[in-house]
């Protein structure tokens, strides 16, 4: 398996610039792989515009409060 170094340069920009038509589809295919490995984050994905400012404001503040071992994320299990 090549690493990221040695891999030769993507042709197209990893950006997608602009709306398009099938964001709502792209929505729909990212939350399903995400419902796969995380239930409870993809729920929260998916109602994240319906939750009241101080709920979003406190479940941002819990998360940041966390400590990150400094090797990465890890699984946070």
């Amino acid at each position: 398996m090549a690493d990221l170094q040695s891999a030769p340069p993507s042709p197209q920009p990893l950006a997608i610039k602009g709306t398009s038509e099938n964001d709502g589809e792209r929505l729909a295919f990212c939350l399903a792989l995400l419902e796969q490995r995380s239930p409870e984050l993809a729920l929260l994905a998916e109602r994240w515009d319906t939750l009241p400012e101080v709920v979003r404001a406190g479940i941002v503040a819990m998360v940041q409060s966390v400590k990150v071992p400094a090797a990465g994320l890890g699984d946070g299990r």
